[in-house]
């Protein structure tokens, strides 16, 4: 259960942050806040981000770790805004990619028509709204294009969807550094050498972590100061790598989401 928000800075983020590997993590951010802030931080992972989304647009939270269109969403309707974007180090970015396995008779993204694929989630970027964006902006309407569709629910469920061949084409994110170094995300369960890309989108956005449209004005430029300087503490840092893959925070740009909110119209 919530802790109420009155008394304690509730901190909501999504299931990503679920993992067992990131629990001691999630306290140790939160405690770090807290300190920043001179009061209880509470962190809390929601099950699903349609869950978060709930917990934001009840004001059940005080502050939100949201991906890009969950962001674009809450602040649309006037429950968020954000505050501070994450900042991954070596100035790392995402990308989205369909793919399939090297042995697939699929040798380019028009030959996919009519194929089975998995999405990971109708709200993530990389594995649903951006690669859907750009089929369209290809000249191929993502709308009846393949035979079956299926929501995996994470990366990695996707990723072994297509390696067990229950779908010929995977939808995922690609980590992409600066000198064109690429990790993607079937890296995560099988060797890259085994799947190839049909599809490599535009740059997603960062995630964005969003203050709830009810938090009180200087609690929100507080903390938007302490998340900005967090990194500056070695404990801090450490949490903040763990739990958002990121170096640090930097104050969010709204306009920054406009890409976002299409591939959102598109979807």
């Amino acid at each position: 259960m919530l802790p109420d928000v009155t008394t304690t800075i509730v901190f909501g983020m999504g299931p990503v942050a679920l993992s067992a590997a990131r629990a001691a993590a999630r306290v140790q951010f939160g405690e770090a806040l807290g300190r920043a802030l001179g009061r209880p931080v509470v962190v809390h992972a929601a099950d699903s981000y349609s869950e978060l989304a709930r917990w934001v647009q009840a004001g059940r939270v005080t502050l939100a770790w949201m991906p890009p269109a969950l962001a674009v969403r809450a602040l649309d309707a006037g429950d968020a805004t954000p505050l501070v974007a994450s900042v991954r180090r070596d100035g790392a970015r995402f990308r989205g990619v369909l793919f399939v396995l090297d042995d697939s008779s699929i040798r380019d993204l028009a030959e996919a028509r009519g194929r089975r694929v998995a999405w990971v989630d109708a709200e993530s970027c990389s594995g649903y709204l951006f690669p859907r964006l750009a089929m369209r902006e290809r000249g191929l309407s993502p709308a009846g294009f393949f035979r079956n569709e299926r929501f995996a629910g994470s990366h990695n469920a996707v990723v072994r969807a297509v390696a067990l061949r229950k779908v010929e084409v995977g939808a995922t994110f690609l980590d992409e550094r600066p000198g064109g170094e690429r990790r993607p995300g079937w890296t995560l369960e099988v060797d890259a050498a085994v799947m190839r890309p049909l599809l490599v989108t535009d740059f997603i956005p960062a995630d964005v972590v969003s203050a709830i449209r009810e938090a009180d004005p200087q609690l929100v430029r507080d903390a938007g100061a302490a998340l900005r300087s967090m990194h500056e503490e070695p404990e801090a840092a450490a949490s903040i790598a763990t739990v958002f893959g990121a170096h640090r925070f930097e104050p969010a740009d709204p306009e920054a989401l406009a890409p976002v909110r299409r591939a959102l119209e598109t979807a």
